[in-house]
Formats: structure tokens, C-alpha cells, sequence
């Protein structure tokens, strides 16, 4: 696995990257993290990732029909991955502070909470070209149509995201093929850090910027 950090900011209307404190604020400490370490890091745009759908002609229908732009972010780490390999990390989600160089050494790394039996799509890497990735690309194009005509995901917003694009979708690929690594933490403002893996790698702060109104509704 290429030693690179891969992270993904859109305008999704909550303003620029600047002006959003926490993932300013933890995307700082991830690139002091990488120059530190000495491990490659972007930050990818929406256009950098219009740019490299250009290598991908077959998938350039489904991103412009995706209803959200969370789906297209879902989707844009996957192809990233696929084509550079690397390590994806969520805007808030940072490294804890420990080396990771070992992460890199393995085909694949897919990170879960501790208490959890679903992969953890906000940290994700592979090698480049690896298989599984585009497995799970390729789910997420079968998902994604077959889910769009039904119903009851216009009301279950959330659901069709994480069904579609998000960890559910990527679980349908790789249960019983790989196993996840619980290696993340959780940091809530009022409790501190929670959920503390014995190898916590990554503090994630729960920041679900693209979870507005629109999404809050029962996602059971």
C-alpha cells in the first residue's frame, strides 16, 4: 500500500474548508501528521475528483446521478483508493499519534469500531488496483439503482445513503472475505474519548457535517 493519506472536502453548503473550525482544525493536525512520519498527503477537491472520473468513463453516469453529495464523496474514496492506493482518512478523523507505517505494509486495511461488526468507511486503504475495492465500486453502482426506485427511501434518507454508498454497502462485499481492524476512537465533546480500541490508531470526532435536517429521521 502507497504511503499516502487521501482526504475529501466539498462545499456541501456549510462553506469552505477554512471556515468549518473542526475539519480545519483536525486536517491540520493530520498534514503535521504526514510531514512528520514522512508519508504523502492530499486534500481532493470536487473537481480534482471530476478530473480523475475522466479515467473512468463507466462510472461518470452514476456519480452525476447520485441524489447527495455525501454519495459522491462514499464514492470518490473508493475510486481514489482503487487508482492511487493508500490510506482514506474522514476530514474528522486524525491519527492518534502512533506510527502507522505498518498499516501501509497490507493489501488492505478496514477499519471498524471496537463494538461494531460493519466496516468503518470513514477509514479505509488498500493497495492500488485491489480487487476488493472494486468490488465494492461495483456494489455500490448494482445498490445504488436498485435502491433509487424504491420508495421508502425517500423518506429513509440517511438508510439510502449508508445502503448505497456507505458501510453497508461496502459490508455486502466484505464479509466473510476480510477482517475488519478495530483501531478508532470516538471523541464526544461532553463525554471525551469513548469507545477506546485497544489499537487505537485514529480519534474520530464525529463530526457528520453532511448529516443535516434533511437526513434526521429514523434510520432503524
Amino acid at each position: 500500500m502507497t504511503e499516502h493519506i487521501h482526504q475529501i472536502f466539498f462545499n456541501i453548503g456549510r462553506g469552505e474548508l477554512i471556515s468549518i473550525h473542526l475539519f480545519n482544525w483536525t486536517h491540520g493536525k493530520t498534514k503535521l501528521y504526514c510531514e512528520k512520519h514522512n508519508i504523502s498527503h492530499t486534500l481532493w477537491s470536487k473537481e480534482m475528483v471530476e478530473d480523475l472520473l475522466n479515467s473512468y468513463p463507466q462510472y461518470k453516469q452514476l456519480y452525476e446521478d447520485f441524489r447527495y453529495d455525501i454519495q459522491r464523496i462514499d464514492f470518490a474514496r473508493l475510486l481514489i483508493l482503487y487508482h492511487y492506493g493508500g490510506l482514506y482518512l474522514d476530514l474528522d478523523v486524525k491519527p492518534e499519534g502512533k506510527v502507522i507505517h505498518h498499516i501501509f505494509k497490507k493489501d488492505y486495511f478496514i477499519a471498524k469500531w471496537s463494538d461494531s461488526h460493519l466496516p468503518y468507511n470513514a477509514i479505509l486503504g488498500c493497495k492500488k488496483g485491489n480487487l476488493l475495492m472494486l468490488e465494492c465500486i461495483e456494489e455500490v453502482k448494482r445498490s445504488y439503482y436498485e435502491k433509487a426506485s424504491m420508495e421508502i427511501y425517500d423518506k429513509w434518507k440517511a438508510r439510502f445513503v449508508f445502503q448505497t454508498t456507505g458501510h453497508y454497502a461496502l459490508h455486502r462485499v466484505l464479509k466473510n472475505k476480510i477482517e475488519y481492524t478495530p483501531c478508532v476512537s470516538i471523541y464526544n465533546e461532553s463525554k471525551g474519548i469513548k469507545n477506546l480500541s485497544e489499537n487505537c490508531y485514529f480519534i474520530d470526532y464525529s463530526a457528520s457535517v453532511w448529516y443535516d435536517e434533511k437526513f434526521k429521521e429514523s434510520i432503524e
